[in-house]
Formats: structure tokens, C-alpha cells, sequence
């Protein structure tokens, strides 16, 4: 693995971080997805959750993803 590569994954990972503290449920869903490969449905299953909640975790979650790493300060208001 090159340098560049593990630094953009150290990147990622205080990212990673940085969300859940912004928004815990989406980070756990990001990280069961991108990490564990996890689909919607076992996803939901593990957080006990409908697999709406977890569509929406995740878009709402790969959105602040993007802007935190863009370096936009803010992706707008969390919808529940």
C-alpha cells in the first residue's frame, strides 16, 4: 500500500470520527456498509431499525462525508 493511500484512509477514518460525533446512527451505518459490506436489509436488522432509516442514514451520511472532505463546512440541517 503507498503512502498516499494510507494517508487518504487516515483521512477518511478521523472523518469517520468527526461524524460520529456529528451523527452516530450514520456513522455506524456508513462503517457497516463501506467497511462490512453489509446490505440495507442486514443493516437494519443489526441497528434494529427500518431500512428507510437506514437509506436515509446513509445519504445523509455520504453527504457530510463528501463536504468534510471537500472542505465544505456543512451539508444542511439533519432530516428525521
Amino acid at each position: 500500500m503507498s503512502h498516499d493511500r494510507i494517508e487518504e484512509l487516515l483521512v477518511l477514518e478521523e472523518a469517520l470520527g468527526r461524524l460520529e460525533q456529528e451523527d452516530q446512527r450514520a456513522n455506524q451505518v456508513v462503517v457497516l456498509k463501506f467497511y462490512g459490506g453489509l446490505s440495507t436489509e442486514e443493516i437494519a436488522e443489526v441497528l434494529d431499525v427500518s431500512t428507510r432509516t437506514v437509506k436515509r442514514d446513509w445519504n445523509y451520511g455520504r453527504a457530510w462525508l463528501k463536504a468534510e472532505l471537500s472542505g465544505k463546512t456543512h451539508v444542511g440541517p439533519r432530516r428525521s
